[in-house]
């Protein structure tokens, strides 16, 4: 993952278009929303944007069915170590509630170390290629919900301080969340992860809700750690399904299938681990080192 990254900023560094240093923080939105209704492609790095980001309105929308429209973005978007003081939106409804426009976008969507001071909204956004979220610092809600993540989606090493929504959420290719932290509640219900998906070190701080996710290939959340309620009721484990050494308050996965044995070795449960309803396709779950007192089937 580190080199893949890396690789994907060298490149960047070398390739990019060029914006001018000497442009004021106004001046580089300009650039920013000029570049992108053009579909040329964006790198911006080390810059201050105090303006909302709206991809909504930077292209002409297209309709897709009654109410929904869409905008397309065809040109690469990266910020590298930006600070953003404004909102992140690609989602919006009109006054009235009854049309909403999304955006897709034709290649990247790539934010490597930056802050998000306000809201980030990308609700049902489709992402053709590489999406990227990794090191970040969200401190108002960050919405993704019902988004379409075809290529890789990276999660990784972000603070949520608020908020954070994954409800319906499509990740066609592997979804990395390695070793970020969610200080307030999160939401994936109803997600389908199509390849594997790496929670490892994850810390949860309020409640999570994983209800009725499909996992069609690996799950792991392993060293993750759990304050509050962890919910995985009637979800789907169709490849395997690791928790090792991983801390729960309190965790329920009632009802839900496991195709492969999965693995809770060296868990922690401080309240209880409910197991209630929980079919095993293959085999009995491994629970080596777990209090069994604490454990409800």
């Amino acid at each position: 993952m580190k080199i893949y990254m890396l690789i994907f900023l060298f490149v960047f560094q070398n390739c990019r278009p060029t914006m001018s240093s000497n442009r004021s923080a106004t001046g580089v939105v300009e650039d920013i929303r000029d570049r992108i209704a053009k579909g040329k492609d964006v790198y911006v790095e080390h810059r201050e944007i105090d303006e909302e980001l709206d991809f909504t309105a930077l292209t002409p929308a297209y309709t897709v069915s009654p109410g929904s429209k869409r905008v397309k973005i065809e040109g690469s978007i990266t910020f590298y170590k930006c600070q953003f003081k404004g909102k992140i939106t690609g989602y919006r409804t009109n006054s009235t509630l009854t049309e909403n426009t999304a955006v897709s976008f034709a290649k990247n969507i790539t934010f490597i170390e930056c802050t998000f001071e306000e809201e980030v909204n990308l609700r049902a956004c489709t992402v053709i290629d590489l999406a990227c979220f990794s090191n970040c610092f969200f401190l108002k809600k960050a919405n993704f919900e019902e988004c379409d993540f075809r290529g890789h989606a990276v999660f990784a090493k972000n603070q949520f301080k608020e908020v954070a929504r994954f409800q319906n959420v499509y990740f066609g290719n592997k979804a990395d969340f390695f070793r970020s932290e969610f200080f307030e509640r999160f939401n994936f219900q109803g997600a389908v992860f199509m390849l594997d998906a790496q929670f490892s070190s994850l810390k949860s701080y309020k409640s999570a809700d994983f209800a009725t996710v499909q996992f069609n290939g690996h799950a792991f959340f392993n060293y993750s750690e759990w304050q509050g309620q962890a919910g995985f009721e009637d979800a789907w484990f169709k490849g395997r399904c690791e928790f090792l050494s991983a801390k729960f308050e309190k965790a329920a996965f009632k009802n839900s299938r496991f195709f492969s044995a999965p693995r809770f070795d060296q868990a922690v449960v401080a309240s209880t681990l409910d197991l209630t309803g929980a079919r095993f396709m293959e085999r009995e779950p491994q629970l080596t080192g777990v209090d069994i007192s604490k454990v409800l089937r």
